[in-house]
């Protein structure tokens, strides 16, 4: 049972962001595609390369997320995802004119062949407003060809559909 926030699931704790992803990924889709981040996040107190308590899968995974997602001010802290055969690895793994703002990556471990970036992994038209991400967040990419190595603090790889650039837009990212 999701609790409503001015239309947005409401997000109190790991257990709901957990719950959002799950609804996205697995296109259980409902009336509202949109969240809010009501508290600070702290998914796992320490992360490091030999691992976490809980792993996290990213929202829109394998499938893009398009809706919005207002961090509202707070953090997410301990993420931690590992796995070198995988790509598309943020707290959003792939989005497609989303609209993320407000929210603060700390303390995480992303590893990933490819496409891996603190907020988003992999994009197109997506709008990034007032996101961050703290220099305790490591990322690392794993793929063996070096051309093409998509990887960053904020987004991973941004990319076009078809023959059309499709343009992303950061304001106030950190």
């Amino acid at each position: 049972n999701w609790e409503q926030y001015d239309g947005y699931y409401a997000i109190r704790n790991a257990k709901e962001l957990y719950g959002f992803a799950e609804i996205i990924n697995g296109l259980q889709l409902t009336e509202y595609k949109e969240a809010v981040l009501l508290n600070d996040i702290v998914v796992n107190e320490t992360v490091s390369e030999s691992g976490a308590t809980y792993s996290w899968t990213p929202i829109g995974h394998h499938s893009d997320f398009s809706g919005e997602f207002d961090g509202n001010g707070h953090y997410i802290s301990g993420l931690y995802f590992n796995n070198t055969s995988e790509y598309q690895v943020g707290i959003f793994g792939w989005t497609s004119e989303a609209n993320i703002r407000n929210v603060t990556l700390k303390n995480s471990y992303l590893c990933a062949e490819n496409a891996i970036g603190g907020i988003v992994g992999r994009m197109s038209g997506t709008t990034l407003t007032n996101c961050k991400v703290d220099s305790d967040v490591t990322i690392v990419a794993t793929s063996a060809d070096e051309g093409a190595v998509n990887v960053g603090g904020m987004f991973g790889m941004h990319y076009y559909v078809g023959m059309q650039y499709s343009n992303s837009n950061f304001t106030n990212c950190t």
